[in-house]
């Protein structure tokens, strides 16, 4: 996704770079369509979500793909004046 992950890949990039990887950085700003485009052989890879939501995805979606790593997850704060509880 583009903003704070854009940036770390970014030095990942160069990191891997160092090891004789080439990595092609792609950024989304949609969460939907970084599978959508693995899916379909786009991509090699991708590396923005937490397992319990590709679980949750490959439930109702069919997909070819499975989890082989960690990655960072940013926080993502949600803001209500009448919800209390997320529950």
């Amino acid at each position: 996704m583009s903003g704070p992950e854009e940036e770390i890949l970014a030095v990942v990039k160069q990191v891997a770079a160092k090891e004789g990887l080439d990595l092609e950085l792609v950024t989304f700003s949609d969460y939907v369509l970084p599978n959508e485009a693995l899916n379909a052989g786009e991509l090699d890879a991708n590396a923005f979500q937490h397992v319990p939501i590709w679980r949750t995805r490959s439930r109702r979606v069919a997909t070819r793909s499975s989890p082989f790593g960690n990655t960072i997850v940013t926080p993502i704060g949600a803001y209500s004046h009448k919800v209390k509880s997320p529950r």
